[in-house]
């Protein structure tokens, strides 16, 4: 930019003093402002080069991002099974547990009533006991009875065949203690099958908790074997954690290594729009200058009007003859009908005769724009290849008139001016109408 704007001073200082100057001060201002616009064309290229190998190379790292953000989805997947898995076998544990935790309730309660029925046995051994003690004294004091009255059964006898003896009041005795003595041996007896009830009650409980060990055993067995399964799940899914975080790693290398080709092809488009507003602002000071020059009638050091009355078109040099040649796009001999003149993007071009505009603008594929002046007697001019034309069909031109600018549209090369003299249709050599 800075080397630009000293050139459009220098453009300034050559306009303020006007067109005094002789054509080597014209061709050198033309030189400079042409030499800067192929400086920056060469480094258009070379950043439009840069741009497309970073696009490659952006390319390239996306589709390994892509492959990357592929394999961690499917290993997310994976790794999401097998939490699955682990899950349920948790909840498998969990509930066996729980089952457990029921168990040892249930033995414990268990447990409670066989201790209530060790106090309740233990009762109705102290009642037995008592019971037992009971009977044992009535049947001692019965026994002490009737040795205190002669001796055994001979009491009987004499109370029999003794009339001094109530015989009634021996047999009452007898009577009550014989009813005594088996009341309590019933009681006894009662008492005895209570004790045997709840000794078959407690062996019914004493064996409810051992089913109940066997069942808790055989649940801490599953889920000791569940407990394994669930810990090769675990130490597999840490396994593909670290896989998956390995492959998360590289996505992160590559999507750093993608923003920043990204933030530099940025970068090189931003530069290349600079570069080519440079050159747009060159190409408007090269056709200023230009204009300035054509208007006053400065169109080139040795442009002069031919003894025929033709004016150069253009100030470029000829780059190829008018005749036969090796085409140089189609590779094969053909007539070519004209002169090229070489020069750069927007060097002007003029009318080389006076006359009606009778075409402007776009004539086919292979002549691109074109302006075609009819000089009357049957004598026509045709301009071909123009980046841009600067006169309307029907309008009249002055000889030496701007009308366009030099390009490469058609079938072309490069920029230059294809020009062609024509009578009556039919293509003339136009150096033997021009100021060679």
């Amino acid at each position: 930019m800075c080397k630009n704007k000293i050139i459009s001073l220098f453009l300034c200082l050559v306009l303020t003093l006007g067109f005094g100057l002789d054509s080597n001060v014209n061709a050198s201002v033309k030189s400079s402002l042409e030499k800067q616009i192929d400086l920056n064309n060469e480094k258009i290229n070379d950043v439009k080069n840069d741009i497309q190998e970073i696009e490659q190379e952006i390319d390239i790292v996306d589709d390994e991002l892509s492959k990357l953000k592929n394999e961690i989805d499917q290993r997310s997947s994976v790794i999401g099974e097998y939490v699955k898995n682990i899950e349920e076998h948790q909840k498998n544990i969990d509930d066996k547990n729980a089952l457990i935790e029921g168990v040892l309730k249930e033995v414990e309660h268990t447990q409670q009533k066989i201790e209530e029925l060790n106090r309740t046995l233990q009762e109705n051994e102290l009642e037995l006991q008592k019971l037992e003690d009971l009977l044992a004294e009535r049947i001692k004091g019965f026994y002490k009875y009737s040795q205190d009255n002669s001796m055994g059964l001979d009491i009987l006898f004499a109370m029999v065949f003794d009339l001094n003896k109530d015989l009634q009041e021996v047999a009452d005795t007898m009577y009550s203690v014989s009813k005594i003595t088996e009341s309590d041996k019933k009681l006894i007896e009662e008492v005895k099958q209570k004790r045997d009830e709840i000794t078959r009650d407690k062996e019914t409980l004493e064996k409810e908790i051992q089913n109940l060990d066997l069942y808790k055993k055989d649940l801490e067995k599953q889920i000791q074997e569940v407990e394994s399964l669930k810990q090769e799940l675990v130490t597999k899914k840490e396994e593909l954690d670290g896989e998956l975080q390995k492959v998360k790693d590289l996505e992160a290398e590559y999507q750093e290594k993608y923003n920043a080709l990204d933030e530099t092809a940025r970068q090189k488009r931003e530069e290349l729009i600079q570069i080519q507003q440079d050159n747009e602002q060159l190409q408007r000071q090269l056709s200023e200058y230009m204009n300035s020059i054509n208007n006053s009638g400065l169109v080139g050091g040795n442009n002069e009007v031919s003894p025929s009355g033709y004016l150069k078109p253009s100030t470029g040099s000829i780059t190829s003859n008018y005749g036969w040649r090796i085409h140089p796009v189609r590779g094969t001999k053909s007539l070519h009908t004209g002169v090229d003149f070489g020069g750069a993007y927007g060097d002007t071009i003029v009318a080389s005769r006076a006359g009606e505009v009778v075409h402007a603008g776009w004539y086919n594929n292979v002549y691109g724009n074109v302006v075609i002046i009819n000089h009357g007697g049957g004598y026509q001019t045709f301009y071909a290849h123009m980046s841009k034309v600067a006169v309307s069909k029907g309008q009249t031109v002055n000889q030496g008139q701007r009308i366009g600018f030099i390009g490469s549209t058609g079938m072309s090369t490069g920029a230059h001016l294809h020009f062609e003299v024509r009578k009556d249709g039919q293509s003339l050599n136009p150096l033997n109408f021009l100021t060679r």
